[in-house]
C-alpha cells in the first residue's frame, strides 16, 4: 500500500549505506529506524530535490488558500476588532475547516481535527508570524534530520498539540491559569512551530 516495502534492503537517510527495510537501527551510523515502517523509498522520491525549501511554501500556500476560504464562508461573521484579531474568520468558518478543541472532538466526535485544525489560523497577524516561522526553521530541521523526519515531526507535533489541548480541559488545575485556559476550539500551527524548535534545540 502506497509504495510500502516491507522486506529487502533500503538506503539509510542518513550514512547511504544499504540496511535493512525492519532492522531497527543502522548499524554503520546508528540511525534508529532507517527503514521508516518501510516508508523510507517513497520518502526518499518525495525529498529528492529541494523538499526542504518548498514545504514551507507548500504550507504557506495551502494556509492561505484555507485562510481565505474560512473568511469567504462566512462573510458577516470576519471580525476585524485590534490588531490580533484583524481579519479573524467566524467560529462557524473555522469549525466548516476542521477547529479543533475540546467541544468539535468530545461533543462532536470530529478526531480528524487533530490533523486538520494546524492548517487554519485566527486572524491575519496570526498566520503572518507562523508562516515566517516555519520558513525560518523547516529548512534547517531539514537538513539536521533529514526532509523525511522534518514533515513527520511537524505533523506528530501538531497532532500531539491539539491533543493536549483537548484532553486539558479535563485537568481542573489548567482552568485557573487564564492564558493556558483549554480551548473549546483551537487552531494554529503554532505546536508544529514549536515542534520544529524543540527539534533544532534536541539537536543542539
Amino acid at each position: 500500500m502506497l509504495g510500502r516495502k516491507t522486506e529487502g534492503s533500503v538506503v539509510c537517510p542518513s550514512c547511504g549505506l544499504l540496511v535493512g527495510v525492519n532492522d531497527d537501527e543502522c548499524l554503520n551510523c546508528g540511525r534508529r529506524n532507517p527503514g521508516l515502517w518501510g516508508f523510507a523509498p517513497v520518502l526518499a522520491r518525495l525529498g529528492r530535490g529541494d523538499l526542504a525549501e518548498t514545504f514551507p511554501q507548500v504550507v504557506l500556500v495551502s494556509c492561505s488558500i484555507l485562510f481565505v476560504a474560512s473568511l469567504a464562508v462566512d462573510p458577516d461573521g470576519i471580525r476585524m476588532g485590534g490588531i490580533l484579531g484583524f481579519l479573524s474568520p467566524s467560529i462557524r468558518g473555522l469549525f466548516l475547516f476542521g477547529a479543533s478543541g475540546s467541544i468539535p472532538v468530545f461533543e462532536l466526535g470530529r478526531w480528524w481535527t487533530f490533523l486538520s485544525a494546524s492548517w487554519l489560523h485566527g486572524g491575519l497577524l496570526h498566520i503572518f508570524f507562523n508562516m515566517m516561522w516555519i520558513r525560518q526553521l523547516a529548512p534547517g530541521v531539514g537538513e539536521l534530520y533529514g526532509v523525511s523526519r522534518m514533515i513527520i515531526i511537524y505533523m506528530i507535533s501538531g497532532v500531539v498539540g491539539f491533543s493536549f489541548s483537548s484532553f486539558a480541559v479535563y485537568i481542573p488545575i489548567l482552568s485557573s491559569f487564564g492564558p493556558f485556559r483549554p480551548g473549546g476550539i483551537t487552531i494554529g500551527a503554532s505546536a508544529a512551530v514549536f515542534g520544529l524548535l524543540g527539534a533544532m534545540v534536541f539537536y543542539s
